[in-house]
């Protein structure tokens, strides 16, 4: 039997309703002049786009046989079945796009799609995909083989990505018959960026409430004659491939410094403990710095459902979480971390880090040094 390719995908109404989002999201994060490689491009509708925007010159287009209603010299189209067919016979490019395709490949074999990810890993710069989620009901094969292989999104992307040292998310978007898919950009490797373009700075308010500790950009007033977290400002930037990160910058004088070095170090300890202990922490992350930009500065991959979502205070958990959740999460503080020279600390009493709910489940973040202990760090590194 003849395997074909998916007829009339973009006259779907759920496909054509997000389009331009995907779209948008798309040439956000391909740099200009791009050369691509397109697996499953049904009909060539991305690449034609891409290619009429400037942000690809050249698109190399492959599915399971041509149905391309955009021919034009820039796109070269070859037939491919992603399940089985040689990888090493695709040319040289930047980046690949792997869009709505990975899924299906999941359905005939799960090793399969950890090697079609990894290799592409391998040989290009970076991969750009989305896929099928836990969150779509319906009697797909490829649902059935997430059941059984997985328990959530959060840890199928775990899986599969977990060659990718740098994940970026790029957008969520609504699927046929409810749920919703995220678009990812992957990395294999990291790079420095040397060339940050700041897109907006950020200043947040205090208070033990999600919706008191709001991201105001700067120039905006805080509401109801509050004043602004007076050591702390936020910057999101984007580099010279057009990924965007998140600087946290802290602008305390003396103290800036120790609280940036502790908060690296908390986070990266933290990570860690859920790392090891992965099986007890299902369903909970870490958002961890990629690096120190300066000696008062963190810097992380940006992630736009966390710079939008509710950050709760650790007293607040019982009333955003659920038992097990908090469960979860005080388990997790009662861990215990390196606190330099004051040796072994329980994560809840040196850090006053918070919890937020994100695509990747309960993520958690800002783990600040408490004013205790900056104190005492102070008085036991000779100050006054």
């Amino acid at each position: 039997m003849t395997v074909q390719a998916q007829r009339d995908y973009y006259n779907l109404s759920s496909a054509a309703r997000v389009l331009q989002d995907r779209l948008t999201a798309l040439r956000n994060t391909i740099p200009m002049g791009s050369t691509l490689i397109d697996i499953g491009c049904n009909d060539g509708t991305i690449s034609n786009a891409l290619i009429e925007s400037g942000h690809a010159v050249r698109s190399y287009c492959y599915d399971l046989e041509d149905i391309l209603t955009h021919r034009r010299p820039e796109i070269a189209f070859q037939p491919m079945n992603l399940a089985v067919d040689d990888l090493s016979r695709l040319p040289p490019a930047d980046g690949v796009l792997l869009l709505n395709i990975m899924h299906h490949i999941v359905g005939r074999s799960v090793e399969r799609a950890r090697e079609v990810i990894s290799t592409l890993l391998d040989r290009y710069r970076f991969i750009i995909l989305d896929m099928g989620s836990f969150s779509e009901q319906g009697d797909w094969g490829w649902r059935r083989a997430f059941s059984k292989h997985w328990s959530s999104d959060a840890e199928l992307w775990n899986d599969l990505f977990k060659d990718a040292e740098w994940r970026f998310k790029l957008l969520r978007y609504p699927t046929q018959g409810g749920g919703s898919r995220v678009l990812w950009k992957l990395y294999r490797r990291s790079y420095s960026p040397m060339c940050l373009e700041v897109v907006e700075t950020y200043r947040r308010t205090p208070g033990a409430w999600p919706k008191d500790k709001r991201l105001f950009a700067l120039g905006e007033e805080a509401p109801d004659g509050k004043e602004f977290v007076p050591y702390v400002t936020f910057e999101k930037v984007i580099s010279e491939h057009k990924d965007l990160f998140w600087i946290k910058r802290f602008t305390a004088g003396d103290t800036s410094t120790l609280r940036a070095t502790l908060e690296f170090e908390f986070a990266r300890q933290a990570a860690n403990v859920v790392a090891i202990e992965h099986r007890r922490f299902e369903g909970i992350r870490v958002c961890q710095p990629v690096a120190m930009r300066t000696a008062s500065d963190l810097m992380y991959l940006y992630e736009p459902d966390l710079a939008a979502a509710d950050v709760v205070h650790f007293q607040d958990w019982a009333k955003f979480f659920s038992l097990d959740e908090i469960s979860k999460l005080s388990r997790f503080g009662a861990r215990w971390i390196d606190c330099r020279k004051l040796g072994m600390v329980q994560i809840l009493n040196c850090s006053d880090f918070q919890a937020a709910q994100s695509w990747d489940g309960i993520t958690l973040l800002d783990f600040e040094a408490n004013p205790w202990l900056l104190k005492v760090t102070e008085l036991l590194s000779g100050g006054h």
